[in-house]
């Protein structure tokens, strides 16, 4: 989606100043969110900001970029999957939900369609926080991600379903940095 030359109008930009404040909340610690945007909101969103140059594009609050496609079916073999029951090494998400490592027993590697691993590298107070949070009395080292086939297959059918491009709400931190929260 290149940008325009000329960007969008004065009046766009305005419209789309409206859209972005009427939905824009405040989190617990005082951040603005923008959380859900009605369909109508979001097209017209998009439909300006596909009107914008790029120095209009590098201020705006929302953003638009070319949606990621679904992951591929990956599914774990026999042996990665005994070897996730480790708890002093996995930390084991099912269908983004926190379980127990030995919940992993009532399953077959086969009845999952996808799983990734994601290696974690915290600082004691980090880890010491995450313990906290799940009661943990030790810290595993990889955080597993696995979606069973039920999940996976309606996770695959939205991801094709929905729009060409992602939604994202941007913080900037500094002209360098920012954090992109996306938006359903």
């Amino acid at each position: 989606m290149p940008a325009t030359k000329d960007g969008a109008s004065k009046e766009l930009l305005n419209e789309y100043e409206v859209i972005i404040k009427k939905n824009m909340t405040k989190t617990k610690n005082g951040t603005e969110i923008i959380g859900h945007v009605t369909t109508t909101e979001r097209n017209r969103l998009e439909i300006i900001y596909k009107q914008m140059n790029q120095n209009q594009r590098d201020e705006a609050k929302v953003i638009f970029t070319k949606k990621i496609p679904p992951f591929k079916k990956a599914i774990p073999t026999e042996k990665q999957f005994e070897s996730f029951k480790d708890t002093a090494k996995y930390g084991v998400w099912i269908d983004d939900k926190k379980v127990k490592n030995e919940v992993l027993a009532k399953y077959k590697a086969e009845d999952f369609s996808h799983f990734s691993i994601s290696n974690l590298r915290y600082t004691e107070e980090m880890k010491k926080n995450v313990m906290t949070m799940f009661g943990l009395h030790s810290m595993y080292a990889f955080q597993l991600d696995l979606m069973t086939n039920t999940y996976y297959e309606n996770y695959y059918k939205e991801s094709m379903a929905g729009p060409d491009y992602d939604m994202f709400y941007r913080i900037k931190y500094d002209k360098k940095r920012d954090f992109r929260m996306l938006i359903n």
